[in-house]
């Protein structure tokens, strides 16, 4: 069964009927032309648009289809099949929290199980969950928080956090029991030597530290490094859909613009934790 909406205001479920979802209390919630909802009420906004900007979005399509976070993307499925594998489980919904463009989420779901996952994905940002249903309408894309997840209790199978903020306990109350949670972001080293170009004293990732929630453990941990040569345009896409855009000035932009093929070092740390 696909998992549920629920209401943002109210917490009822939300039911879909022309091209709306509305709720018994008849809060209602238009599906834009590109099929995505807005479920982000605005008292729950801290700017006018929240998130990634159109021209971010944009930029990490870009990037992400040049194919240099290939293998970071490849070994989130290998840590996530091997789990399933050792617990003898199958998945059928999964969420992407901060789904971006949904590049991390249709990745893996070509690889679990074409056509036969439920996939869901929720932004804060309009311009990722409009890209992302414009892009793959085989999957239900909408704008959400991560504070706050439009779905009821026990929902999913398999969430994923890429690169994007998480509220340990709402990850955990949609989740279902014996469901997994893979957490993939920053390591020590990500993308040193862009940050060398933005700031006089680059510092290493220090990354956020985990909190396992009240029931999910970790069932694994593991890092993964390895460098990629990246001429000018791909270094200002990559630039563009990092926070360092705010940082660099114009100067800096030029010259990342016309280097030629540049060393960079990717470090990513994977967190799969488990609720029991």
């Amino acid at each position: 069964m696909t998992p549920a909406y629920r209401c943002p205001l109210c917490e009822q479920t939300l039911v879909f009927e022309n091209k709306s979802w509305h709720c018994l209390n008849k809060h209602c919630f238009d599906v834009a032309k590109e099929g995505y909802v807005n479920l982000l009420p605005v008292q729950n906004k801290k700017s006018l648009e929240p998130g990634d900007s159109p021209a971010m979005m944009q930029s990490r399509r870009l990037f992400l289809q040049r194919g240099f976070y290939q293998r970071f993307a490849q070994r989130q499925f290998e840590l996530i099949q091997q789990q399933l594998i050792r617990d003898a489980r199958a998945i059928n919904a999964v969420l992407d929290i901060g789904c971006g463009d949904g590049y991390y989420l249709m990745q893996l779901a070509e690889k679990l199980a074409p056509n036969q996952l439920d996939l869901h994905g929720i932004d804060i940002a309009k311009s990722a969950a409009r890209l992302s249903a414009k892009q793959h309408k085989q999957a239900h894309f909408s704008v959400a928080s991560a504070k706050n997840l439009p779905y009821f209790d026990n929902s999913f199978d398999l969430l994923l956090s890429i690169f994007s903020p998480l509220n340990i306990a709402e990850a955990e109350r949609v989740l279902k029991p014996g469901g997994l949670l893979l957490i993939a972001g920053a390591g020590p080293e990500h993308l040193k030597q862009l940050a060398a170009r933005v700031y006089k004293q680059a510092k290493n990732h220090e990354g956020a530290k985990l909190e396992l929630g009240l029931s999910l453990e970790l069932a694994c941990e593991e890092q993964l490094k390895y460098s990629v040569e990246l001429d000018g345009p791909a270094l200002l896409e990559l630039l563009t859909m990092t926070p360092y855009y705010w940082s660099a000035d114009d100067s800096c932009k030029q010259a990342l613009r016309e280097m030629t093929a540049t060393e960079i070092q990717l470090d990513f740390k994977f967190q799969l934790l488990k609720k029991p």
